[in-house]
């Protein structure tokens, strides 16, 4: 199994090398350079109806990476009719 990989990630060391393992898996990745690219990354391809399978976010400040998880799972709701729903989000 594939799957379909946004990657936010600002350091190109990492990108490299997390495209480089991830590919070894035959996984695709899209790479954003940052929270408010990757926010937009997702919008463009829900407005495609190809959302993301996964979506890797690496070390973005906590106040940048609340207001993109609002906005997204304002999205998220939206797409699946779960309007007013309240979900925990969890990140390693």
């Amino acid at each position: 199994m594939t799957f379909d990989i946004l990657l936010a990630e600002d350091n190109l060391v990492n990108q490299n090398l997390a495209v480089k393992i991830l590919a070894k898996y035959r996984h695709t990745v899209e790479i954003a350079e940052n929270g408010s690219l990757a926010v937009d990354a997702f919008r463009a391809r829900v407005a495609q109806g190809k959302p993301f399978d996964i979506i890797l976010v690496c070390r973005i400040p906590s106040t940048i990476l609340n207001q993109n998880l609002t906005c997204l799972d304002g999205r998220f709701d939206a797409l699946h009719g779960q309007h007013g729903s309240h979900r925990t989000h969890s990140f390693v």
